[in-house]
């Protein structure tokens, strides 16, 4: 009975230690406040060049790919829920698309298989071309979008833009913190 009791109580500990983590971020627990996080950041090398509110955006070195920006998002409690990662600007089709397939095999080498991708494109037909396929990501009409759910939250990598500028986002969302942001809302009401 005691052996028993014991492997009740390690398990509900197991669990409840598992629990308490939160995604990681270049490494580092998306944990704490605003400040500690991008303090941490940057002594990783990334330079804080924005910072308001509840937003920081730094600069630099991520995944092997040069000039990022990095947002970092935290809620109302000064916990870091969210951050995003924008990939270089892309001119054509096939270095925007070979960016994606990049990082998404990194991803998949990573976390193991998407929970879940979309990767079409809007309209009757497909795009034929490098000229009309970066036209449609400008116009909002390609949805390449891949995720995964992991244990301590979710990862999205997707083929983005910003008027006629073309790049890959890939978002890192602490569940654990999040939680707390939906509870503090749903207190609100």
């Amino acid at each position: 009975m005691k052996k028993f009791l014991l492997l009740i109580i390690t398990v509900i500990a197991f669990n409840f230690a598992t629990a308490q983590e939160h995604m990681r971020f270049k490494g580092i627990e998306m944990n704490g406040s605003l400040n500690s996080f991008v303090s941490q950041l940057q002594s990783k090398g990334l330079k804080e060049s924005y910072a308001e509110g509840n937003i920081a955006k730094l600069s630099g070195d991520f995944a092997s790919y040069h000039d990022c920006t990095i947002v970092v998002i935290a809620n109302n409690n000064d916990n870091v829920v969210k951050v995003d990662v924008k990939f270089p600007y892309q001119t054509t089709w096939s270095l925007l698309y070979n960016n994606y397939s990049n990082i998404k095999d990194m991803l998949i080498m990573k976390y193991g298989k998407c929970s879940n991708s979309v990767e079409k494109w809007d309209g009757t037909y497909q795009p034929s071309d490098d000229r009309e396929r970066m036209y449609r990501v400008q116009m909002d009409r390609c949805k390449y979008v891949s995720k995964w759910e992991t244990e301590n939250g979710d990862i999205e990598l997707t083929i983005s833009h910003n008027n006629n500028l073309c790049y890959i986002t890939l978002s890192y969302f602490d569940k654990q913190n999040q939680a707390q942001t939906i509870q503090n809302a749903i207190d609100d009401l």
